[in-house]
C-alpha cells in the first residue's frame, strides 16, 4: 500500500524541487531551434537567393545556383547571372528595399557585431545577433545603426535602416542566418529550410542542414507555408515565349512582361506540380508578385484589369486585380479548395484597348496550412524527407505543432524551465493523463529514419518497488491504434543529471502517416515529472 505524505516528504520534495530548477537552469543551452520573425514589414521583391550548392560567396563558385525547392541552374558569379536565382555563392537572401526602410530584429538576443565600417569585406554596415541558442541573424548594407555592441534586442524591434553600403552597392538589405557561429560562411544556413529531394547539398559544403525557421503567421510576407514558383523557375511557361519581354525588376530578380492584346492567345502559366511539392488537396490562399514599372522607362502604366485563373477542385475560378497599383506586393488572390498541387496562368488580355498598358507575370505563391484542412484530412500528411517534427525543441514557448490534452491540472504541458529553455513537462499532477503528439509521413525509400528525443525524471515514488507513474513514447497509425511502444520511463527509471537521450530507427515507418506519442498516466498520489525535450525525425534517401 502507498504510504501518505509525511511533513518530511514535503520538505524533501522542496529540496529536490529547488535542485531541480538548479540543474536545469545549468543545463547548456541547446544548439538549435528558434523561430524567426520578418526582418522588415511590408512585402519587398526578393533579388538574390540563398545558394545551397556553395554558399562561399564566389569564393570557388561551382557555377551552379540551387535554391531551397531544390531547383538548380547555371551561373555566371561575376555577371550575376542564372535567373531567376542569381547570384552563385549567396549565403542570405537579399531584399531590395530603399534607404532608410525600418531592418526588425528576427529574434531575441543580444548584438554582436554593430559595425559602421565594411565588416568582412563586402557586406557594408552590419549587425549580427546572437540569440543564445546556437543561432545567429546578418544583417547588412545598412545605413543606420540603431543598436550597439551587447545590446539586448527582442522580436521585432526596430534594430537599423537599410541602407546601400558599401558604396556602389545597390539599396537593399542582405539577411542571412547562422549556426554554431558566424565568423564566416561556414556556418550560413538558410531560413527556408530544405525541400528539394534527399539531403540538403549544404550538408557537403559546410556539413549543415537547413530547416525552414520562419514563425510564419497569416499576416507575415515570409512563411514556411509558402511554395513559391518563379515566373522563370520550374514549372513556369510563358506562351508564346517570343511576346514576352524579360526584365531584372521582378521577384527573384526576373520577370516577363508585355503590353496587353486583344485576343486571349497570350498567357503565362505557373504550376507546383514539378517541384518539391508540400501541397496537398484542401484549401489554399493564392498570392501573385507584382513588380515595379518592368522596363524602368515608364513607358507604359500597368494594366488595372489583370485576370488570372486558378485550378481547384471546381475546375478554373478567375481573380481579376489591379497591377497599376500594387506594385512590389504580394497581392492575395483568394482563398481556393486545390486539388493537389498549384496550378494558375495569367493572360495579356484585359479587356482595355490593345498595347496600351503593361502586363506583367511574375512569381506567383501558394500558401497552405496543414491545420485549415477538412476533418476527413486531418490523419494524413504528404511523404517528406528531411525533419519531420516541428517546434521539437519547443522554442516557441507553446505546443505549435503538436497536439496536447491534460486531464488534471491548470498549467499548460509545454513549459519553461531555466532561464531560455522550454521542455514538455509531463505527468506533474496526480490522477492525470498527459498526451502529446504529431502527425508525421517519413518518405520511401528510406535508408536513414531516426527518431530521438531527451528526456528527464524526478519524483516523490522514492520508497518503492513498483511503476505508479509512467511515460509511454509510442508510435500509433493515423487513426490513433497502437503501432508500437518505443520507451517506456517510470517513477523507478533513473532520475535526471543528466538528461538521457534516446534514439530509434523508424525505417520500418516509411511512407505510412504515423503519431509520434508521448503519454503520461500518474495515479492519486506522490508525483512524478516527466520533461521531454529536443524531440526530432530526420529521415533521408542516401
Amino acid at each position: 500500500m502507498k504510504r501518505k505524505v509525511s511533513i518530511i516528504v514535503f520538505l524533501a520534495l522542496v529540496l529536490a524541487t529547488t535542485a531541480l530548477l538548479i540543474f536545469i537552469s545549468s543545463d547548456r543551452v541547446r544548439a538549435g531551434g528558434i523561430r524567426l520573425w520578418p526582418p522588415f514589414d511590408g512585402t519587398y521583391r526578393t533579388t538574390a537567393y540563398f545558394d545551397h550548392d556553395e554558399p562561399s560567396y564566389g569564393i570557388g563558385a561551382d557555377g551552379y545556383i540551387q535554391i531551397y525547392n531544390g531547383e538548380r541552374v547555371p551561373s555566371s558569379y561575376a555577371n550575376k547571372t542564372g535567373e531567376p536565382y542569381p547570384y552563385d555563392g549567396h549565403d542570405g537572401w537579399d531584399w531590395s528595399m530603399t534607404t532608410g526602410t525600418d531592418v526588425l530584429a528576427a529574434a531575441a538576443g543580444t548584438v554582436v557585431v554593430a559595425d559602421w565600417g565594411n565588416w568582412r569585406n563586402g557586406y557594408g554596415r552590419t549587425i549580427v545577433i546572437d540569440h543564445n541558442n546556437g543561432y545567429y541573424t546578418q544583417y547588412s548594407h545598412l545605413d543606420t545603426l540603431l543598436v550597439a555592441e551587447e545590446d539586448a534586442v527582442t522580436a521585432g524591434q526596430h534594430i537599423a535602416e537599410s541602407g546601400a553600403t558599401p558604396p556602389g552597392t545597390p539599396a537593399h538589405l542582405h539577411f542571412g542566418v547562422r549556426h554554431g557561429g558566424y565568423a564566416n560562411t561556414t556556418y550560413a544556413v538558410d531560413p527556408f529550410g530544405w525541400r528539394g529531394e534527399g539531403r540538403d547539398p549544404l550538408f557537403d559544403y559546410n556539413g549543415k542542414e537547413s530547416t525552414c525557421l520562419w514563425r510564419s503567421r497569416d499576416e507575415d510576407p515570409i512563411s514556411c507555408a509558402d511554395t513559391i514558383v518563379e515566373d522563370a523557375g520550374t514549372g513556369s511557361v510563358a506562351f508564346p515565349l517570343a511576346n514576352w519581354q524579360v526584365s531584372n525588376r521582378g521577384n527573384g530578380y526576373h520577370t516577363f512582361y508585355r503590353s496587353n492584346t486583344a485576343t486571349q492567345y497570350d498567357y503565362h502559366t505557373w504550376s507546383t506540380s514539378t517541384i518539391s511539392n508540400p501541397l496537398r488537396p484542401g484549401p489554399c490562399k493564392v498570392y501573385a508578385f507584382v513588380p515595379e514599372d518592368p522596363d524602368g522607362a515608364g513607358g507604359l502604366t500597368f494594366s488595372q484589369q489583370v485576370t488570372y485563373g486558378i485550378w481547384t477542385d471546381s475546375g478554373w475560378l478567375s481573380a481579376t486585380v489591379s497591377q497599376r497599383w500594387h506594385q512590389n506586393k504580394w497581392v492575395p488572390l483568394g482563398t481556393y479548395q486545390i486539388p493537389g498541387h498549384g496550378s494558375a496562368g495569367v493572360s495579356a488580355y484585359t479587356g482595355e484597348s490593345a498595347g496600351t498598358r503593361w502586363v506583367t507575370a511574375d512569381a506567383l505563391k501558394w500558401r497552405q496550412y496543414h491545420t485549415f484542412l477538412p476533418l476527413v484530412l486531418n490523419n494524413y500528411c504528404s511523404p517528406h524527407y528531411g525533419q519531420l517534427i516541428v517546434n521539437g525543441y519547443f522554442n516557441t514557448g507553446d505546443n505549435t505543432g503538436w497536439t496536447t490534452s491534460r486531464t488534471n491540472g491548470p498549467e499548460p504541458i509545454v513549459h519553461p524551465y531555466g532561464d531560455t529553455e522550454y521542455g514538455a513537462w509531463l505527468g506533474r499532477y496526480n490522477s492525470n493523463q498527459d498526451r502529446m503528439y504529431q502527425l508525421v509521413c517519413p518518405a520511401a525509400p528510406a535508408d536513414y529514419a531516426t527518431f530521438s528525443f531527451r528526456w528527464w525524471m524526478s519524483t516523490e515514488e522514492t520508497s518503492t518497488t513498483a511503476d505508479y507513474d509512467l511515460l509511454y513514447v509510442r508510435i500509433r497509425d493515423a487513426n490513433g491504434n497502437l503501432l508500437q511502444t518505443l520507451k517506456t520511463v517510470t517513477n523507478r527509471s533513473p532520475e535526471g543529471d543528466p538528461w538521457h537521450d534516446e534514439f530509434f530507427d523508424l525505417q520500418a515507418y516509411a511512407g505510412q502517416t504515423i503519431r509520434v506519442s508521448f503519454e503520461a498516466a500518474t495515479d492519486v498520489s506522490l508525483r512524478t515529472n516527466f520533461w521531454v525535450d529536443w524531440v526530432s525525425f530526420w529521415v533521408y534517401d542516401w
